[in-house]
């Protein structure tokens, strides 16, 4: 289901891109939390992708992190996590279209200076 989701989002011409702390979670993520075999393989198979495949990534700046804060307190009856809200800022900050994401229902929710499509895959 992401792949599709992916391929949609490039064939509706957006770039695929991220950012170094969604690449972190998702290292941690099969490092840590997976119970597949091979989990300390995939991890740097993620830092590897980031790496070679082309797809561009963001890094955050001074003003993203005072833009999650605000974001936080605004919708604190959410529970988003400082990691979520910062995807959220670098979105806006730099006008993406579309989030791809596996487990935030709520970002919907959230407000930018611009509307932003969440995918749920």
């Amino acid at each position: 289901m992401t792949v599709q989701a992916l391929r949609a989002s490039l064939s509706s011409g957006r770039r695929i891109s991220t950012t170094w702390e969604i690449i972190g979670e998702a290292y941690s993520f099969f490092r840590m939390k997976a119970r597949v075999p091979r989990g300390a393989e995939q991890a740097r198979e993620v830092l590897r992708w980031a790496w070679n495949s082309g797809v561009l990534v963001f890094s955050a700046v001074e003003e993203d992190h005072e833009r999650t804060a605000e974001l936080l307190e605004r919708y604190d009856q959410l529970k988003i996590s400082y990691v979520d809200g910062l995807l959220l800022a670098i979105c806006e900050r730099h006008a993406v279209e579309e989030v791809i994401t596996v487990d935030a229902a709520h970002f919907g929710a959230v407000r930018l200076a611009h509307d932003l499509l969440i995918t749920i895959v």
